[in-house]
């Protein structure tokens, strides 16, 4: 009985390592065209705030962290990202 159970266990881990391991070959990659323009900005302290929280999905500028590589992470931060930007972009 305590056999099969690890059998089983080992079958189950196997197919879990494999299964992540092919799902990395999907490619959700986040791309950054080129930024033409910036938006006006009426002051320093209007564009700071804005930059240090929204620019990296609202803007042609993401930053890749290394585990946006990583599936399932990357197709989350992928549709993430092109929400953000659909909704409000400051790459104009």
């Amino acid at each position: 009985m305590i056999v099969h159970l690890l059998r089983l266990v080992r079958f189950v881990l196997a197919s879990a390592i494999v299964a992540f391991l092919l799902v990395q070959r999907v490619p959700y990659r986040t791309t950054n065209p080129p930024t033409r323009l910036e938006p006006k900005w009426d002051s320093a302290r209007t564009r700071q705030p804005t930059v240090a929280a929204r620019y990296d999905c609202h803007r042609n500028e993401t930053t890749h962290h290394w585990y946006t590589q990583i599936a399932p992470i990357s197709s989350w931060t992928a549709n993430y990202v092109r929400n953000g930007r659909a909704a409000l972009n400051f790459s104009v």
